[in-house]
């Protein structure tokens, strides 16, 4: 397997994922920690999501409590 390479759309980092991932997938930049989601496989590219928009029922950790 192989990294597919693109830029973060805010800072420009360069960021690295696995070959294997699906459009929708949701990533964090290790430079400026935003939540970035995968729009296009090839070429890869991302998309800033709002903040608000990754605190969801869907999204949230389940609990072992």
């Amino acid at each position: 397997m192989y990294a597919a390479l693109a830029e973060c759309p805010v800072c420009r980092q360069r960021l690295a994922v696995q070959s294997y991932v699906v459009i929708g997938t949701t990533v964090v930049c290790n430079d400026c920690r935003s939540t970035l989601k995968i729009v296009s496989v090839k070429p890869l590219k991302f998309e800033k999501v709002d903040v608000a928009k990754t605190y969801n029922a869907d999204s949230r950790p389940e609990s072992y409590g």
